[in-house]
């Protein structure tokens, strides 16, 4: 049997997650632009390979901006190492087809350098390789 001071407390824990969710979904959230290269690959099997150090818990954002007739993707992963040899852990990909820009957003799990390779399935050409930040108010 709830009781009166029961009954205020749950009320309270009520208002406290939907007041918490309110101002969450309240907050104003952006991307900002850290870097932007321009890039070539020669052709299949033709690889660029881009470093950055990311912040745990924050939001990125990487871009390809690919031409038509050519299927480039985006490949990102950090490395650990397992006490013989460093070993790639993928945490995004951008694998669209031909033509198709590559767009990958993901939450960064820890503070450490990561990779991203950009790399020809299909085609050769220009390329404009951008990498973005989330920030939010």
């Amino acid at each position: 049997m709830i009781n009166r001071k029961m009954a205020a407390l749950v009320a309270v824990v009520l208002l406290a997650v939907v007041v918490g969710s309110a101002a969450t979904a309240m907050a104003s959230c952006y991307y900002v632009t850290l870097d932007s290269v321009d890039g070539y690959l020669s052709g299949s099997g033709d690889e660029d390979l881009y470093s950055v150090e990311l912040t745990k818990g924050v939001r990125y954002n990487f871009r390809l901006s690919v031409g038509y007739g050519d299927d480039f993707d985006i490949w990102v992963y950090y490395k650990v190492w397992d006490g013989n040899s460093w070993e790639k852990q993928y945490v995004a990909m951008g694998i669209e087809g031909t033509g198709v820009d590559e767009s990958v957003y993901f939450t960064a799990s820890r503070n450490t350098r990561h990779y991203v390779e950009v790399i020809s399935w299909v085609g050769r050409g220009d390329y404009t390789f951008s990498f973005r930040r989330q920030i939010c108010n």
